[in-house]
């Protein structure tokens, strides 16, 4: 499926320090998931925005989407795959450093229970607004 390529796309991009190009492939992959009904790709999109905005150290948006991501893989009675983990990891812990706790906390919290549409709309700004 195309959605899943182009993940794999973004994940490579973003590995290569590509941010730019890692989000445009994360945008097109997230669009195309969710108009097919392909839900299973949706969590690691979002895992990728998350690695994106750490990166662009637009940290409260990193926390709220690594946290939206996970809750969303474990909602799907799945784990996080190998590829991904160590990047989730490693920006999870610059977010942590990089927040006071009690603003990592609220984002945290936020990011288990934020609808699709609002990650939907905070992509918007932040892809139209920051270059991501």
């Amino acid at each position: 499926m195309l959605a899943t390529e182009l993940f794999n796309i973004g994940h490579l991009a973003l590995l290569g320090g590509h941010t730019g190009h890692a989000a445009a492939a994360f945008h097109r992959s997230l669009e195309l998931a969710q108009e097919v009904g392909k839900s299973s790709i949706i969590p690691y999109d979002l895992i990728g925005f998350g690695q994106v905005a750490a990166a662009h150290q637009a940290y409260e948006e990193a926390a709220l989407l690594l946290s939206a991501g996970e809750a969303m893989v474990q909602s799907h009675g799945a784990v996080m795959g190998a590829a991904e983990r160590p990047g989730f990891e490693a920006s999870l812990r610059g977010v942590r450093a990089a927040m006071p706790t009690d603003a990592f906390d609220r984002a945290w919290k936020k990011g288990r229970t934020i609808s699709v549409d609002e990650i939907n709309q905070l992509l918007d700004r932040h892809v139209r607004a920051s270059g991501w």
